[in-house]
């Protein structure tokens, strides 16, 4: 699994642009903000069948742009998880069988909207499985030549918090080289499920029906190395949810969309973030 060694260290830089809100018995405006992380990920154990246990601390955390309502609570989350340190098990094709020492759960807070409708922000700055994803990427290892054209898959599943969660399977295609690297493309074929639980919410999930315009992306493979340089992501989806607020049922429209930049550097070498802290 692209030859790790106990000890060794690289920076993991994620550029992460979000667009998201949850609109019940109302039409509120979205909010929209961009953040960047830069957390250096450390091999602690190797298992004989390339299975690791690495660990992560959030070194930087920055805020690019943010809409007013949103700026300041978002400042302060991320001012909050630098520093933050957890441990995750990965297996010999990169998948993220395990993570420890992490609480950033999805939230759901009342928004105020100019037009008085009643709206509600859905938002984390990254949630657990999101953290898992972007280390699954990270130490994605295709576990077969990759031949241009070929093409593989493999489950997938993410948690959606209080609001569901989203099943399925990412299936693969190798494109072949570009710009010095293999490209392997992407994409998630997924389901979305109601939760089985009100989760804290001021209303409960009864169904969904949603329609995703995109989920998928690209991934720079270094096959001399082993190893993953960059990836990339976009995920879009629209619908609406049918909840019960007092007893009363509603509908809520969803909109979410998010876009990450992926890029694996040298320890210390801060090209995304300017190296702000």
């Amino acid at each position: 699994m692209g030859r790790y060694r106990v000890g060794e260290a690289f920076d993991q830089e994620v550029t992460l642009s979000r667009r998201s809100v949850l609109h019940v018995l109302g039409s509120g405006a979205p909010r929209a903000a961009e953040y960047t992380f830069t957390s250096r990920l450390t091999v602690t154990a190797v298992g004989p069948d390339g299975t690791l246990a690495v660990r992560q601390r959030v070194e930087a955390a920055r805020l690019v742009t943010a809409d007013p309502a949103v700026r300041g609570e978002l400042e302060a989350a991320l001012r909050a998880a630098r520093g933050t340190t957890f441990d995750l098990t990965v297996g010999p094709t990169g998948e993220v069988t395990g993570l420890k020492g992490l609480a950033d759960p999805l939230r759901v807070a009342e928004a105020n909207d100019p037009r008085g409708d009643q709206t509600f922000r859905v938002w984390s700055l990254l949630d657990a499985d999101g953290w898992k994803e972007l280390a699954g990427l990270t130490f994605f290892q295709p576990g077969r030549p990759l031949a241009a054209g070929a093409t593989w898959a493999r489950p997938f599943a993410h948690s959606w918090g209080p609001l569901g969660s989203w099943a399925g399977r990412t299936r693969y295609t190798a494109v072949g080289p570009r710009d010095g690297a293999e490209r392997v493309e992407y994409a998630h074929e997924l389901t979305y499920r109601p939760p089985t639980a009100a989760g804290g919410l001021p209303f409960r999930v009864l169904r969904g029906d949603f329609r995703v315009d995109a989920a998928g992306g690209s991934i720079r493979y270094d096959a001399a190395r082993g190893r993953v340089a960059a990836a990339e992501e976009s995920f879009r989806v629209r619908g609406a949810l049918a909840v019960s607020v007092g007893g009363v049922e509603a509908t809520a429209g969803v909109e979410e969309a998010q876009h990450f930049r992926l890029v694996i550097r040298p320890p210390g070498d801060r090209q995304l973030d300017g190296g702000r802290r």
